[in-house]
């Protein structure tokens, strides 16, 4: 059994309106925070040094899907009335030695219905929803 490598990601997108405008974006400056202002749909390439089984440990804060060659591998949904305010997730995949494309979309940020805000008053609200966003 040989060792587990850490595979870099060669290729982050910067965030795109389409999946479509992601398959054909710029490089982003670095990976930083997720959210969906600027569009929901970026790509990314790790590079594979060997065949083998490629594991991706996804932490996010927002529900997400992971597709690779136009198929979906992964629907991570987060919901407002979980406990969890994040996802751990692990994708395995079986690749080939060299580039491993794969496209993502990142949706909104859960949050509870609007009739809460309006129907429920709070004086710890702003602060605890400048937290959660």
């Amino acid at each position: 059994m040989q060792e587990s490598q850490a595979v870099p990601v060669r290729f982050w997108s910067k965030a795109n309106p389409t999946a479509q405008a992601a398959r054909t974006c710029q490089h982003a400056d670095s990976i930083g925070q997720l959210d969906d202002r600027e569009g929901p749909f970026r790509r990314f390439t790790v590079s594979a040094s060997q065949a083998g089984t490629l594991i991706l440990h996804l932490i996010s804060r927002r529900p997400f899907r992971v597709w690779r060659d136009q198929t979906l591998v992964m629907d991570e949904p987060l919901y407002w009335r979980h406990y969890n305010v994040q996802s751990h997730s692990a994708l395995l995949l079986a690749v080939e030695q060299g580039d491993v494309d794969f496209l993502l979309e990142v949706g909104r940020r859960p949050r509870h219905p609007e009739h809460v805000d309006l129907n429920c008053p709070s004086r710890n609200r702003p602060r605890l929803m400048r937290q959660l966003m």
